[in-house]
């Protein structure tokens, strides 16, 4: 079997990157996540894995979409760190993935959460980690999340704070980067991976890699479901964000971007 994890935090071009392996013959599920808002063109999330993940969340006491509940203000750092899978869990996770065909992939950014469970039950797969600069992920959520508020009566209401500049959710959003990319980079050191920092640039060269370890791909171009973006700069961020905060994303994405350039040279 040949198990491909498509790996990254929320708001990373995951999705994009699912639906261009999909379009290159890679077998990503059958029953996937419906389009919503900020994901027109569809999440491209195999719902079986999906409903596993949020389980896990669930039975840790933890929100389902991996990243916080409405009320908190910060990442839950030490919660997170702590979760358990239980053997009913793990039982699932094993069965789920004897339904697979010969060679699949899936994603869901939750997966970050849950690698080693992974890593016990498909001891061979190999993983694409598509990694986005911090800045523009927390910027992407505060977005989507603000146009859902403008949406929904209710959460107007639970949201009031943000409109009298009290609610700091771009440092949430930054705990929950540097928590899932400290998951990924510890992966990264242990297996068979491939770095994405600019995906656009970087298709062809994680198409070739992919090959080479035995996935059937047609070389799909990337420019069919995405389009080059200049990079981010650095020095302009969107957000005060906690200075501790910042500093350990900072070095944290010096150490991915670091990585992802060895892993493309080595291809």
């Amino acid at each position: 079997m040949s198990a491909l994890m498509i790996l990254g935090m929320h708001r990373s071009f995951t999705s994009l990157t699912a639906h261009w392996l999909m379009k290159c013959g890679l077998d990503i599920g059958a029953d996937l996540l419906p389009g919503s808002q900020g994901n027109d063109d569809g999440h491209f999330e195999d719902l079986q894995f999906l409903a596993l993940h949020e389980e896990i969340l669930r039975e840790n006491g933890l929100p389902e979409d991996g990243l916080r509940f409405v009320h908190d203000r910060a990442f839950l750092f030490d919660r997170f760190a702590a979760i358990t899978v239980s053997p009913r869990a793990r039982r699932q996770a094993i069965a789920l993935a004897a339904t697979r065909p010969p060679q699949f992939g899936w994603k869901d950014p939750r997966t970050c959460l849950f690698l080693p469970l992974w890593r016990e039950v498909l001891r061979q797969a190999t993983s694409l980690v598509v990694v986005r600069h911090f800045d523009e992920v927390v910027r992407s959520l505060d977005r989507r999340d603000r146009a859902l508020v403008k949406q929904n009566a209710n959460l107007r209401d639970r949201f009031r704070s943000w409109r009298d500049g009290r609610y700091r959710s771009h440092d949430a959003f930054l705990g929950a980067w540097v928590h899932y990319n400290r998951c990924l980079l510890d992966h990264i050191r242990l297996g068979e991976t491939f770095v994405v920092t600019d995906l656009v640039g970087q298709a062809d060269a994680a198409i070739r890699w992919l090959r080479g370890r035995g996935f059937a791909l047609d070389p799909v171009p990337i420019t069919t479901v995405a389009r080059p973006t200049p990079p981010p700069d650095p020095d302009r961020l969107s957000y005060r964000y906690d200075g501790k905060l910042l500093a350990e994303a900072r070095a944290l994405f010096g150490d991915l971007a670091a990585v992802a350039g060895a892993t493309s040279a080595q291809e």
